[in-house]
């Protein structure tokens, strides 16, 4: 099953390197990988779970059936099984743009122009269950930056056990949150 395992890992990354277009978004991450064997003991079976985010729901969709294809026939290849569950999480967020541009101006009024960012270069492909929120209502997540209290001068990676934030960053969203409240009120119905 350990042999089995690494291989449907292998298969599963070549998912978004070979049978996805670079321009749509894809990210397949296994986190959990477990064998219950013991160091002279193969294991019954082995126990993988993961994440799949995408921004497009034609995507999530592929990639759901292709995730259960590629585990059930290199499975089958090894002469073994695999059985395969897609639990559905959480889906992109999609900024509605009066909202967003509302909260771009609350954070200049709080923090000044030259420190907001409206652009990104790139989708985020960050999972927030905001995204449940942005299907209901005009809405749009922001993000406060922060900075590192003591890690070498440079911010380390999100998930990472050596993540810090500066407290001082919660009064600015504070503030910010506050504002756009109170600008999205007068400026539009039924929030």
């Amino acid at each position: 099953p350990i042999n089995i395992g690494a291989h449907i890992l292998l298969a599963l990354q070549s998912l978004n390197a070979r049978e996805v277009s670079a321009t749509d978004p894809l990210v397949l991450t296994i986190g959990k990988f477990i064998g219950n064997g013991h160091y002279n003991v193969i294991p019954d079976e082995v126990l993988m779970e993961g994440n799949v985010r995408t921004l497009d729901p034609a995507m999530r969709q592929f990639a759901a059936k292709r995730i259960g294809e590629i585990a059930e026939g290199t499975a089958a290849m090894f002469g073994g099984s695999a059985e395969y569950e897609m639990l559905w999480g959480i889906p992109p967020v999609v900024n509605q743009a009066e909202m967003a541009a509302l909260a771009a101006e609350a954070a200049a009024e709080v923090a000044g122009a030259q420190q907001v960012i409206t652009r990104l270069s790139a989708p985020n492909m960050g999972g927030e269950d905001f995204g449940f929120l942005s299907r209901k209502k005009p809405c749009a997540q922001f993000r406060v930056g922060v900075k590192p209290v003591d890690f070498e001068g440079k911010m380390p990676p999100a998930h990472n056990d050596h993540f810090w934030i500066d407290n001082g960053c919660f009064e600015v969203g504070i503030k910010m949150f506050t504002g756009f409240v109170l600008d999205s009120q007068d400026g539009i119905e039924g929030i």
